[in-house]
């Protein structure tokens, strides 16, 4: 080995993460309306190409990482409310096991999110999981209401900080891998996710830590879902979440993206994009299948335009 590989094998740290790789579809579109300043009649109007190009995506860009810090921060503080539940000898346990905060890195109209996986304690890899869960579920939901649809992967795999702030290693190569496939605007989760959860939820409960580990894996279980092709993905509209729906911000979000999908989706019949009536057909249909109607008339003060949605 060259002294620069055995260099750079004592300046980086391979371990296991859940990495989740995110693709914000059409983004770079707007990214291509730059080469507009290629033509002389528009350098006039340089500021304002700029400004079409490039505000969307910083602003798109800024929302997922609020978002998602957001509801990852709300998410650890309602488990340590609901930790409460447990016996009583696991409450200093739960506030000794914390989970290390997750690394965003962008590519582009892209961006990956890895949690670090804590040998040492499957609880902090478990609440590692079910922050990301959660927070990517909320976060879907923000972004469409942006008029901005996600597609994603999350697995388990190897990797390093090579960069502060950029994990690479098989754990983004197969989060990619499962993206790849996700085909319409979903979060498909892994096979090697699945079965960690899987494990913790029916592991028997003979150490302390099993009790905190499979409150955990269930949670993590209720905000998945399993699509028409027995793929298991991210469920933005679980029925925990849902209930939550108190707010009327919150049943504004769930109003506004239904219309925009609609809106997407008749839009791109009258084109004829075939894979575009695809995608929002599918997100039409997970919309359709749940009780959104009654969640948002009860929830919303303004309702009127629900009607002109159907």
């Amino acid at each position: 080995m060259s002294r620069f590989g055995q260099q750079f094998l004592s300046e980086v740290a391979v371990r296991g993460y859940v990495t989740a790789f995110v693709d914000l579809l059409g983004l770079s579109n707007r990214l291509l309306g730059l080469d507009a300043l290629c033509r002389p009649e528009n350098h006039a109007n340089a500021k304002q190409i700029v400004g079409r190009s490039l505000a969307p995506v910083r602003f798109l860009r800024k929302s997922f990482e609020e978002f998602y810090r957001s509801f990852e921060s709300a998410h650890s503080e309602a488990l340590e409310a609901n930790v409460q539940q447990l016996p009583e000898p696991l409450h200093q346990l739960w506030k000794e096991l914390h989970t290390h905060e997750s690394v965003i890195h962008w590519y582009s109209d892209c961006v990956s999110i890895s949690v670090p996986i804590n040998s040492e304690s499957n609880v902090t890899t478990m609440r590692g999981i079910c922050s990301m869960f959660n927070a990517l579920s909320v976060v879907y939901l923000q972004m469409l209401a942006s008029h901005q649809p996600m597609r994603g992967g999350v697995e388990i795999g190897f990797g390093a900080e090579i960069t502060d702030g950029e994990v690479i290693g098989s754990c983004l190569a197969k989060a990619y891998r499962i993206e790849q496939r996700a085909n319409t605007p979903r979060i498909c989760i892994g096979a090697e996710v699945l079965r960690l959860i899987e494990h913790e939820t029916e592991r028997r409960q003979s150490e302390p830590t099993d009790a905190i580990c499979g409150y955990l894996a269930r949670l993590s279980k209720s905000c998945l879902m399993v699509d028409s092709d027995e793929a298991v993905c991210i469920n933005p509209l679980n029925p925990r979440f849902l209930k939550s729906l108190h707010r009327e911000p919150r049943a504004k979000i769930l109003y506004e993206s239904f219309g925009f999908i609609l809106a997407e989706l008749r839009r791109a019949t009258v084109a004829g994009d075939a894979s575009l009536i695809t995608k929002y057909e599918w997100l039409r249909d997970v919309f359709s299948h749940a009780d959104l109607e009654s969640c948002i008339r009860a929830n919303s003060k303004d309702h009127s335009g629900w009607d002109q949605l159907e």
